[in-house]
């Protein structure tokens, strides 16, 4: 059971990670290397920050080569991105990691959590 100073830790990753994005769970992996529950929370969060920079990315071609028109999509990863932050969070809170469904595969393989 994660002692309340873990569960604050792992809800300020996913929280702050809605402004700072990839940044926020580097720091906190660095900060709760040695807290087993920060540090999954934190390897989640980066793993679906990394997508959502791919997928900002991707929409930013997408703007280029539709002339701007496309640069309309980026409410779409920013509303999802504040969505699996705000549910991260309050996982967290409650003491337990979430993982979100797109990339909970993808952070066991890389970070093995």
């Amino acid at each position: 059971m994660p002692t309340q100073e873990e569960k604050t830790h792992a809800m300020l990753c996913w929280l702050l990670s809605i402004f700072l994005y990839i940044i926020s769970p580097v720091i906190f992996m660095v900060v709760g290397k040695d807290k087993e529950f920060v540090y999954k929370n934190s390897m989640q969060c980066l793993t679906f920050q990394i997508l959502i920079a791919i997928v900002w990315f991707a929409v930013g071609v997408f703007g280029v080569i539709t002339c701007g028109i496309g640069f309309v999509l980026y409410l779409i990863p920013f509303i999802v991105n504040l969505v699996v932050a705000i549910m991260g969070a309050m996982a967290a809170n409650n003491g337990t990691v979430y993982e979100p469904p797109l990339t909970s595969g993808l952070a066991k393989a890389w970070f093995k959590v």
